[in-house]
C-alpha cells in the first residue's frame, strides 16, 4: 500500500493537476485490471484516498482500501508506469525496477501462501528481491525528500517488510 500510494503520489507531481494526472491513471488502470479478469478492485480512485486533495504534499501518500483490491494494483501499476515512463530518467528506470521487485515479491508470496516459511531456494530468493526493492525505494525516497517532496516513506515502509521477512525466514 505505501509503495502504491509513493507510485501514484509521483504521478500526481506531472504537469497539469493532482486530479487530471489522477483521472487519468485511473482510466489505464481500469484497462489493465479489466484485462486481467481482476473482479476485487477499487471501483473508483480519487486523490483523496491518497491524501489531503488540499495539501497533497503535506504528509506521505497512504493508500487507504481493502487489502484484495489493493493487493491488484501490482500488475497493472507496473504497466500503466511502463507506458509513461521515460527510459532517459534514473529516476523512472528505478521507479520501473522498484515496482518489478514489489511485483515478483507479490507473486512469490501468492505462489507460496501455504508455506509458513520458505525453503531455502525460495527464501534467497525472495530475500534478494526485497533487498533490491529497498535499495532503490530508499534511494527514491532521499532523491524526493532531498527536493522537499513527500512521496515514499522510508522508516513504515522498511519496518513493514522487515518484520514480514522475521515471519517467514527459514
Amino acid at each position: 500500500m505505501l509503495l502504491w500510494s509513493g507510485v501514484v503520489g509521483r504521478w500526481m507531481l506531472h504537469a497539469g493537476t493532482a486530479e487530471e494526472n489522477m483521472s487519468t491513471v485511473w482510466a489505464q488502470l481500469r484497462e489493465h485490471l479489466r484485462a486481467r479478469h481482476v473482479t476485487t478492485c477499487f471501483r473508483n480512485l480519487h486523490i483523496g484516498m491518497f491524501t489531503k486533495a488540499s495539501r497533497p504534499n503535506a504528509n506521505f501518500p497512504k493508500l487507504k482500501g481493502r487489502a484484495a483490491e489493493i493487493k491488484s494494483l501490482g500488475g497493472p501499476l507496473l504497466a500503466v508506469w511502463s507506458s509513461y515512463m521515460d527510459n532517459t530518467s534514473v529516476v523512472h528506470r528505478q521507479l520501473h525496477l522498484m515496482l518489478r521487485c514489489c511485483v515478483h515479491m507479490d507473486t512469490m508470496i501468492q505462489t507460496h501462501k501455504d508455506l509458513n516459511k520458505y525453503p531455502e531456494p525460495i527464501f534467497s530468493e525472495f530475500m534478494k528481491t526485497c533487498e533490491n526493492y529497498l535499495v532503490v525505494y530508499t534511494a527514491l525516497a532521499g532523491h524526493y525528500n532531498s527536493i522537499g517532496v513527500k512521496v515514499f516513506n522510508v522508516v513504515k515502509n522498511t519496518i513493514s517488510y522487515g518484520t514480514w521477512l522475521g515471519c517467514r525466514s527459514t
